[in-house]
């Protein structure tokens, strides 16, 4: 990642941090600086430490109705906290261009990119506003928002995918991750958590079906991306994973193509 994204983000960080929210907090070197260049005999890495949450990720807890009501509050503070914050960090529209790059780089199939251009005319049409569109977390799962049982209270971590978009996305991806730890009652908590502090709207709702087709293209076009950058030496556990990510790809391509099948991406 370049230093100015680690920036930003800790820039969004510390702005929540600075209006009460639970984001975890980074921690300064002597000298001030959040983030540092460290030279390495295996090149130039970029270098941020950050001090540890309290509790335990909701995904190792037993995630009751109230603490999924907790979380889901939670995410509809950090949008309502968001709409205030600028920091330099891509919208949709700079996504859809950097997906479209990768796809046209790789050698995505014609149906991919015909998908894409289906995805990006339904965006173009949605309204944009400061109601439902701003910073995103874009990572708000189970594994990146921690239980804390003493405070009945959660903090969230790791904001690397911050971009700005439609809050629905956001939900989207708590919800897609959530399906695969509770049910529809925990599900509802969250949702009933969202709107005791923001409005989530029946056409935010609606939305839902094309923020998956958004997160679904730009995770497979960088799973294309990566899998098709070589490597000379691969360490002994490398195979494995190229062999899980190419399932995953494929997954995501077969999703795309059913999509663009059933016109879902033209509704």
């Amino acid at each position: 990642k370049k230093t100015a994204d680690i920036e930003a983000e800790i820039q969004f960080i510390l702005a929540l941090r600075s209006q009460g929210f639970p984001a975890m907090q980074p921690i300064a070197a002597l000298d001030g600086r959040f983030v540092l260049p460290l030279a390495t005999p295996w090149g130039v890495y970029t270098a941020s430490s950050f001090a540890a949450v309290p509790g335990r990720p909701m995904e190792d807890t037993a995630c009751t109705p109230a603490m999924l009501h907790k979380m889901g509050s939670t995410l509809a503070r950090l949008h309502l906290l968001s709409r205030n914050i600028h920091v330099q960090r891509p919208d949709h529209r700079e996504m859809m261009t950097r997906i479209r790059r990768q796809l046209t780089e790789n050698n995505a199939p014609a149906a991919i990119l015909d998908a894409w251009q289906h995805i990006d005319n339904r965006l173009q049409a949605l309204p944009v506003n400061p109601e439902t569109y701003g910073l995103l977390h874009y990572d708000f799962e189970p594994d990146n928002v921690f239980w804390h049982e003493e405070t009945k209270s959660c903090a969230v971590i790791d904001f690397d995918d911050a971009l700005y978009g439609w809050f629905s996305m956001d939900v989207e991806q708590a919800l897609n991750a959530l399906q695969e730890i509770t049910d529809d009652t925990g599900c509802a908590a969250f949702m009933d958590g969202y709107r005791s502090i923001g409005p989530f709207t029946a056409a935010m709702e609606a939305q839902r079906p094309l923020m998956r087709a958004f997160i679904n293209l730009r995770s497979y076009a960088r799973l294309l991306h990566c899998l098709n950058d070589p490597m000379e030496t691969l360490p002994p556990w490398m195979p494995g994973l190229i062999e899980k990510l190419n399932r995953k790809k494929e997954q995501l391509e077969a999703w795309l193509l059913s999509a663009r099948r059933t016109n879902l991406l033209s509704k």
